[in-house]
């Protein structure tokens, strides 16, 4: 006799597509299919027939079931597809991204061996950072041979971030296949295989009415019935809450063993037999015993581990609880979850169902369980688990850490108001310990990342006149000086205390890293001589160890910004490279994408104008991907607007958000002048750029290259015919350049004035005070003046040999905008400018130049798609194209490439 369960009637499109799917899976053409419909439909046996079909083809199949029990347990369901160890390596100290991306090159890994079915079924309920890697996997997965299924049914109750990524993997799947209800004729089939005899049309009827055709209420609706008494008035007496019913008269039947054991596995969800024995207070050989009749009774499925046959059967039993009642279970399992070594997000996962009781124990669980997923890039679960643990509450001593925890948890989703409520409490807490500095640190950073300047540095003076040691006036101090040199309000005190700090590093009385990297940055963006604050950000990088994280990263971002600014790029590139490598290590992509940003500018500034695209757009979209958007990397706009690339830089510019702090602000709106001016709307560049500049001035941010508002502004109002403006700032811009002493700003600065007045003494200053720096775009630019005034003067001759060099600077930068300015300027003068490259490093694309210059490093196809967070096949086919750009055979031939011995950082 045929089981009626066992069937899959009406499925035969379904599986033969899901066949499909799976014979190109193994072909190398990996894919996405979602099965989805409502409770009952038939999901579950579709993605188990295909699993028995993906095993009887060689795949290797990993499987998961979301669980209602484990939405908050971060990680849960990759859990079960990999295993505990590979999920908790891949996710330990980790952001969000860094972990999908770990997760997805173990999947990655196991298609290698051979390939792969990924099945995971009730995604409705699987828990977010889970989500978030499938969508990773999902968008990559046609380059491998894995087939990923998903089974899903829509639920209003699904958290709205866990909904809309299930929404776009339902768009990622070429078409769902959505399961049809149950015909007449397999109505008729399933009874007919039940009972072994025909059944009446009205009979059919009535089961359709009572089950709309549901393959699973059917089922149960036949289990209640039986052969004789088939009938539709059967049938409606049945069918009200039939499935409550039916599962209430089993558990009934089998007595007191069996409610106790399906009652444990619907508090436990799918478990070792002995664990759900415990729980229900059963011995063993009971407990086995039971769990056989129980599966018997198509109560639990058929496996090793205790699972009910289907969620609705579980919802059923635990109805059968009272609130409180299922809450102290829970609370139980939490206990013997931990007893037998759980991990705390398991064990926490109970707890967040159990009883607020005050109880130590259960805050402290909680409290782990949050640290944990906060490293584990699950910023959601983490704020979850931390305000259960704060409603239990903790006792008094742990209550401000807690507060702590839960803020900066907020901090990383970008929840600003709502973390400094959190940590405002934390403070009070923390008032006369010796965690107060800590706290108020962070609540400053709060407030700042909230846009709340004045009071971010408001609650570091206060923080100050509390602090208890040296130690903790410095350490406020680095954080408080900061945010007061960029504040007008507080520039005048601010400079006092700087000036102090200042004498006592003259006197070699100040060992704070941070401190001096400030002191010597704010030398140097004042525009004094570039020595004088070398000396000091030298010394707090090579004798006080100065590093990129922890209580001193806003002194490493000054001292980066020092070096750059005295065109010490360099030295900025290799300390970037360092710190990169070590915020990579740590799966820190918020220190990662600020770095990142600081080296675009050192790029920039050296000239390679590729690589600082490069690094710039993948600065722009870490950034993005993490919702931060008090940083850019606006040396990225530069870097286009170089390349030619306008309204690339000004799509890019439009969607930077505005607001922020006075300097980002100015900076904003000086970046807004230069594609103005750049798309020769002169007017809109010079209203745009000289408030910005006098606001620039006011917080003495005078080094002419922190945002070049005089250089441009200059140039605008001599366009305009404004020439005593445009004379004005051209002298003010010499004057500053000259008192830096850096070549690359002194070359700008007489560039500007040579334009201005017309001077070719000036432009030829300019090209010697470059001198052999890197940076040939400058060359280019510069030599682009001279002959555009010797054109203008009628010296033809001089003016074709002129632009022909600046021509060839530009096109050795890779500045394709200026090339095509220095090509038209050459027609104009007579000239016959050489084609332009189609070949050569000029060329491939930022990109393309990224991977080729890793590839020569040495770096694997592998470990390249694993820096730049791409697949494999991307990076072969980037490498592709740059083997036929460069006329080269293979990678081997890559090494002996001019200009692919620049170094990458890794990113």
């Amino acid at each position: 006799m045929s089981s009626a369960s066992s069937v899959l009637l009406e499925r035969d499109v379904e599986q033969r597509r899901l066949e499909r799917a799976l014979v190109a899976a193994a072909g190398g053409a990996g894919a996405l299919c979602v099965v989805e419909g409502p409770p009952g439909v038939g999901k579950t046996s579709l993605l188990r027939a295909t699993a028995r079909m993906a095993t009887a083809r060689g795949f290797q199949v990993l499987t998961a079931t979301g669980s209602q029990l484990e939405t908050s347990f971060p990680y849960g369901a990759a859990q079960q597809l990999l295993g505990r160890r590979a999920t908790a390596d891949a996710t330990a100290s980790s952001t969000a991204y860094v972990a999908s991306d770990r997760l997805y090159w173990r999947v990655s890994d196991l298609g290698e061996a051979g390939p792969v079915l990924v099945s995971v079924d009730d995604l409705q309920w699987v828990d977010l950072p889970t989500l978030r890697f499938l969508h990773h996997l999902a968008r990559r997965i046609p380059e491998h041979p894995v087939l990923l299924l998903l089974g899903h049914r829509p639920d209003d109750t699904t958290p709205a971030a866990a909904r809309t990524i299930i929404t776009d993997l339902v768009a990622l799947s070429p078409t769902p296949l959505r399961p049809a209800l149950l015909s007449p004729a397999a109505v008729a089939r399933l009874a007919e295989l039940r009972w072994e005899r025909p059944v009446d049309p009205p009979f059919v009827s009535a089961c359709l009415e009572a089950t709309g055709g549901n393959p699973f209420l059917l089922s149960q609706l036949l289990s209640e019935l039986d052969a004789r008494s088939a009938t539709p008035a059967a049938v409606r007496s049945a069918a009200p809450d039939g499935v409550r019913r039916r599962v209430g008269s089993v558990l009934a039947g089998l007595g007191a063993d069996a409610d106790a054991l399906a009652r444990a596995v619907a508090i436990l969800g799918e478990c070792d037999l002995p664990l759900a024995a415990e729980l229900a207070g059963l011995p063993p050989d009971r407990a086995a015993r039971t769990a056989g009749q129980l599966e018997s009774a198509g109560v639990f499925a058929a496996q090793v581990h205790p699972r009910f046959a289907h969620p609705l059967i579980s919802n059923v039993v635990e109805e059968s609880w009272t609130v409180h009642g299922r809450a102290d279970a829970h609370a139980a399992a939490a206990r013997l979850l931990h007893d037998r070594g759980a991990p705390p997000g398991q064990v926490a996962n109970h707890l967040l169902r159990a009883r607020p009781m005050a109880d130590p124990w259960v805050a402290a669980a909680l409290r782990r369980a949050g640290a944990e997923a906060s490293g584990r890039g699950a910023p959601e679960a983490a704020v979850t688990l931390l305000e259960r643990a704060l409603a239990e509450p903790p006792p008094g001593e742990e209550l401000e850490g807690t507060l702590t925890e839960t803020g900066q948890a907020l901090l990383m989703l970008q929840r600003h108001a709502e973390a400094a409520g959190v940590l405002e409490r934390a403070l009070e807490l923390a008032r006369g310990t010796a965690r107060e500095v800590d706290t108020a640190l962070v609540l400053s950073q709060c407030y700042f990342h909230g846009s709340r300047f004045d009071a971010a540095a408001s609650i570091l003076e206060e923080a100050r006149s509390r602090a208890r040691t040296e130690q903790d006036v410095l350490l406020v101090d680095g954080n408080l000086v900061p945010l007061g040199l960029l504040d007008p309000a507080r520039t005048s005190a601010t400079r006092t205390l700087l000036a102090d700090y200042r004498a006592r590093a003259a006197d070699d009385r100040l060992d704070d890293p941070a401190l001096l990297a400030i002191v010597g940055a704010a030398a140097v963006m004042a525009a004094e001589p570039r020595t004088t604050g070398l000396r000091l950000i030298d010394r707090a990088v090579e004798q006080r160890g100065l590093t990129a994280f922890g209580p001193h990263a806003y002194g490493f971002g000054w001292a980066i910004a020092g070096y750059q600014f005295s065109s010490e790029n360099g030295r900025a590139v290799a300390l970037l490279e360092a710190a990169i490598e070590q915020a990579r290590a740590r799966g820190d992509a918020q220190s990662t994408a600020y770095l990142l940003c600081y080296l675009t500018t050192s790029l920039a500034d050296l000239g390679r104008l590729a690589d600082a695209e490069a690094t710039g757009v993948q600065a722009a979209d870490l950034l993005a991907g993490l919702g931060e958007s008090h940083a850019y990397p606006f040396a990225l706009l530069d870097a286009l607007l170089a390349r030619g690339q306008v309204e690339e830089a000004a799509t890019r510019l439009a969607g930077v958000q505005r607001g922020g702090a006075p300097q980002r602000q100015a900076v904003v709106s000086v970046m807004e002048g230069k594609v103005a001016a750049t798309s020769g709307r002169w007017r809109d560049a010079l209203d745009l750029m000289l408030p910005a500049g006098r606001q620039l001035d006011e917080l003495d941010l005078r080094h002419p290259d922190l945002a070049p508002w005089r250089q441009e502004c200059a140039l605008a109002a001599r366009t305009l015919g404004d020439d005593r403006l445009a004379t004005r700032l051209a002298g003010e811009l010499v004057e500053l350049a000259l008192g830096t002493e850096n070549p690359l700003t002194t070359c700008r600065a007489l560039r500007t004035r040579g334009v201005v007045a017309a001077d070719e003494d000036d432009l030829r200053d300019a090209i010697d005070a470059l001198g052999d720096h890197e940076n040939r775009v400058e060359a280019a630019r510069t030599l682009l003046a001279l002959g555009e005034l010797q054109r203008s003067r009628g010296e033809v001759a001089a003016a074709r040999d002129t632009l022909r060099h600046a021509l060839d600077q530009a096109h050795v930068a890779g500045a394709h905008g200026v090339a095509g300015q220095a090509r038209s300027e050459l027609v104009a003068a007579g000239g016959r400018p050489r084609r332009a490259a189609l070949s050569g490093l000029d060329a491939l694309t930022a990109t393309e130049l990224r991977i080729a210059q890793l590839a020569a490093g040495g770096l694997t196809n592998r470990q390249i798609a694993e820096q730049l967070f791409v697949t494999t096949k991307t990076v072969e086919s980037h490498l592709a194209r740059v083997y036929a750009k460069l006329g080269v055979r293979g990678r081997r031939d890559l090494s002996g490439v001019t200009g692919l011995t620049h170094e990458v950082p890794p990113v």
